[in-house]
């Protein structure tokens, strides 16, 4: 099942512009507070109406500006599960399910495929509870049925597991996994988790200011992440100014440190003609270096990407250990977290690391 969405939507300041095609994927949109995932999600269900574009799924045009189409949400044949799940209060879970099963006209086969979606969902001796006597996930589990029963062709998940204890999340994401995998279909998840994108989704579209600025399978993100916003929102939480020197090394100006870097992307910015100029402050883009702190391990002799670096400051949490390093007097720090284990046996001043190349990632920002 395929769907391509290309289109704009202006709301005051904010101008939405989202253009993505993909096919029976899982696909995460990430991106901060504020920046078009919900909107997205909301237009491909036809709850908003963008101002221009096309949305189509699997060759059936839901909205188009240019053809005068725009498809009401109960012909979208699209499932939204909304952050608080948005279950009718005054219904029983059986009810609220029900309703999500209007195709269904012969009242036997609406009943029993009710019953049915219930069975599914382990849900059925809820049948006569209201939403106020249900926890998160069994309302989660509801909401789920109420949108499966209907038959959806596209299934969007807008962070649903935000409402949920912590204790519950990690069980309520593995059952809503095994959903998504017996729905066979396209499933847009909007998501602040990287850990709970890695695990469930494909790909992964970030978003920035209305935009698409990342798009791609999730490990080709997650190693590459380009900008500074995906890098971020990926995991990357160190980043510094960066001059880039030649093909394989780029200095890192806040740290104070030349780093080797596995990207072949350094190298065809340094062969690119537009980017000739890449050492000159006045250029338009700018560059920076990124490193993603789990990749540091300790080295015991000197070699490329290795640094002899000073023990600022440490602080104990309950299971590991935050030292912040500086590899020259005047830099700024490094954050690295060890095991409580391995730094009761190493406490030490200094300390050489080692950062692999793939632990290194060139950022660009445009702004």
């Amino acid at each position: 099942m395929s769907i391509y969405v290309n289109i704009e939507k202006k709301l005051g300041d904010f101008m939405l512009r989202v253009n993505f095609n993909t096919e029976n994927d899982v696909l995460a949109l990430m991106g901060k507070s504020g920046c078009g995932k919900s909107m997205t999600l909301k237009c491909i269900a036809g709850i908003e109406k963008p101002d221009r574009g096309t949305i189509i799924i699997d060759g059936v045009t839901l909205f188009s500006s240019d053809k005068k189409i725009n498809l009401s949400p109960q012909k979208r044949k699209v499932g939204l599960l909304f952050q608080n799940y948005a279950l009718f209060p005054n219904m029983t879970a059986f009810e609220n399910i029900k309703a999500g099963a209007n195709g269904i006209k012969n009242k036997e086969q609406k009943e029993a495929a009710v019953r049915a979606m219930m069975e599914k969902f382990e849900v059925l001796h809820l049948s006569n509870h209201y939403p106020h006597q249900l926890s998160g996930g069994q309302q989660q589990r509801i909401a789920l049925a109420r949108i499966l029963v209907s038959e959806p062709e596209c299934l969007l998940l807008d962070e649903p597991f935000s409402a949920l204890d912590t204790h519950l999340r990690f069980i309520t994401e593995r059952e809503t996994a095994k959903v998504i995998k017996d729905f066979g279909k396209t499933v847009i998840l909007v998501s602040h988790n990287i850990e709970e994108v890695f695990r469930i989704t494909d790909k992964i579209a970030v978003m920035n200011a209305g935009k698409i600025e990342t798009f791609g399978e999730k490990n080709t993100v997650l190693s590459n992440p380009e900008t500074i916003n995906t890098a971020l929102l990926t995991g990357w939480s160190e980043i510094s100014p960066a001059e880039i020197i030649n093909e394989k090394c780029i200095y890192a100006k806040d740290w104070g440190i030349i780093l080797r870097i596995k990207q072949e992307r350094c190298s065809d910015i340094c062969k690119s003609k537009d980017n000739k100029d890449i050492g000159n402050e006045n250029c338009d883009v700018r560059y920076f270096v990124s490193v993603r702190t789990e990749t540091i391990r300790p080295a015991e002799e000197e070699s490329d990407n290795s640094f002899q670096m000073k023990v600022e400051s440490y602080a104990v949490n309950p299971y590991d250990t935050t030292l912040i390093l500086k590899a020259t007097e005047g830099s700024c720090p490094i954050t690295w977290r060890v095991s409580n284990e391995w730094w009761l046996k190493n406490k030490t001043d200094f300390i050489r690391v080692h950062i692999p190349e793939e632990g290194v990632a060139l950022l660009v920002d445009k702004r």
